[in-house]
């Protein structure tokens, strides 16, 4: 039997207590958690899943995807109740095993900005672009025979390489790029001001 109840979280649990303390060991009255995905990157390649969820301390934690990074590390998505992954993401960094590994919310991962793959900018599909086309082109270095995987040259900014006035001599989408710029700019940050001496 699915029972469902709307109301504030500490009179659903004083209902699902008591429907419990009534039915005794006739049933379990279990009540589902609301639960958000955290990602946790640079974890040990050694970490196993339990100590992931001891180290996330939440009841219900769920470890959904482990993905290997670079230098030996990974990454993992776990879904963790909400009210857990608050004061996990408070501290911003978490102990897991013998090192120290960031958080984030996946959420505001997945909120990024989509990339167009005909100028590279962000805040659009390509579909709907009407700005230049610059083709697939590496990110690195913005050469068109190779991807940035296979890339070992030295970063030259497909994007900010071709406007004047920047120098492009970074990775296409890190801090400084116009790309990153643009995608900010769409969510309302205001472009930060030299402070007056």
């Amino acid at each position: 039997m699915i029972l469902e109840v709307s109301g504030e979280d500490g009179k659903i649990d004083a209902f699902a207590n008591q429907l419990q303390s009534v039915l005794k060991e006739a049933a379990q009255v279990p009540r589902p958690q609301r639960t958000t995905v955290l990602s946790l990157l640079d974890i040990e390649a050694t970490v196993t899943n339990t100590e992931i969820l001891n180290a996330v301390r939440g009841g219900n934690a769920k470890v959904l995807k482990v993905k290997d990074m670079s230098r030996g590390l990974r990454k993992a998505k776990v879904a963790v109740p909400i009210a857990a992954a608050l004061e996990v993401l408070k501290e911003k960094t978490l102990q897991v095993g013998w090192s120290r590994c960031r958080v984030r919310s996946l959420e505001s991962e997945e909120r990024k900005q989509p990339r167009c793959y005909k100028c590279l900018r962000n805040g659009h599909m390509a579909a709907r672009c009407t700005n230049e086309e610059i083709g697939k082109a590496c990110y690195r270095c913005g050469e068109t025979d190779h991807l940035i995987r296979e890339c070992c040259r030295e970063p030259l900014c497909p994007l900010c390489s071709k406007t004047d006035g920047s120098d492009g001599k970074h990775i296409l989408g890190t801090k400084g790029c116009l790309s990153a710029a643009t995608s900010s700019s769409k969510r309302g940050r205001k472009p930060s001001q030299p402070k007056r001496r």
